[in-house]
């Protein structure tokens, strides 16, 4: 069982901008599906203050930045094999 504490804290990281519900639940050890079910909780619940992502209009607005990071792979390596099955 999980405390109060580990729910908020997890809930609350999947409303920052970018962050899959998937990487949030893998960075906390949990299930994704677990983590959606306590987010969809924390909408539900009336009178609670659900954290949410904050979004910018107009020019404040930023685009996200992509960067490319080139990777120098082996070059492929032709091989023989051979594969043997018995009936």
């Amino acid at each position: 069982m999980h405390s109060d504490e580990f729910k908020a804290g997890a809930v609350a990281a999947c409303a920052q901008p970018g962050m899959s519900m998937a990487a949030v639940a893998m960075a906390h050890g949990i299930n994704a599906n677990l983590l959606r079910r306590w987010v969809h909780e924390a909408e539900m619940k009336p009178g609670s203050e659900v954290v949410r992502a904050n979004v910018v209009d107009g020019a404040k607005a930023q685009e996200p930045k992509t960067v490319f990071v080139p990777v120098s792979l082996p070059a492929p390596t032709v091989g023989h094999f051979r594969m043997e099955i018995n009936r």
